[in-house]
């Protein structure tokens, strides 16, 4: 029996050295990642990694722990948020990423793509959340939008090609002044 007794209590202690290994290699995962990630555990921020204090603009991860989820989002998020926490808390299912907005600790509204999921931490069901910043895509798709636009609605015909001149883009000018459909022009050679 205290064979028993002896080999049961090494048992547990390798399932504890092994778990402690586990929540290391996740806690280095987190921290190193080159996104930003916290974790909402009921509905404060209990972890942040380097990454999540520079979206943030904060000093420190003591500037953000914590705090509630929703004072880092912008209110007009709010709802969403809670909407997608509820879901996530119900289904114990991680949820469709999304576009949100982040308020930094400066104020400034910062776009970011979210993915979160649930997961269980000491006890509760807590939330991974993932955060990338996207301000800059989004400017440059706004950018390339109001550049084809400008495009499509010149009086000029224009045709781009690429660097064999083959036809890749004409607008309507080129249509009305040339009398070629754009399918019929696109992947020809001028001239």
């Amino acid at each position: 029996m205290l064979e028993d007794l002896r080999e049961e209590n090494e048992a547990r202690k390798r399932g504890e050295a092994a778990l402690r290994e586990s929540e290391e290699r996740y806690r280095n995962l987190v921290l190193h990642s080159p996104d930003a990630v916290l974790i909402n555990d009921q509905d404060r921020v209990t972890l942040v990694n380097l990454a999540c204090v520079r979206l943030f603009g904060a000093a420190a991860p003591e500037d953000l722990l914590g705090r509630s989820p929703y004072e880092l989002f912008h209110p007009a998020w709010h709802a969403q948020i809670r909407e997608r926490i509820a879901e996530m808390r119900s289904t114990g299912a991680a949820v469709a990423p999304t576009f949100e907005q982040i308020v930094r600790l400066d104020g400034q509204a910062t776009d970011v793509e979210v993915v979160a999921a649930p997961f269980r931490w000491s006890g509760s069901l807590a939330i991974h959340v993932i955060l990338r910043d996207v301000t800059e895509a989004r400017r440059a798709q706004l950018e390339r939008e109001r550049f084809l636009t400008a495009l499509e609605q010149a009086g000029d015909a224009i045709v781009i090609t690429d660097r064999q001149g083959v036809v890749q883009y004409v607008n309507p000018a080129f249509e009305l002044t040339s009398g070629y459909t754009r399918s019929e022009a696109i992947g020809q050679r001028p001239g």
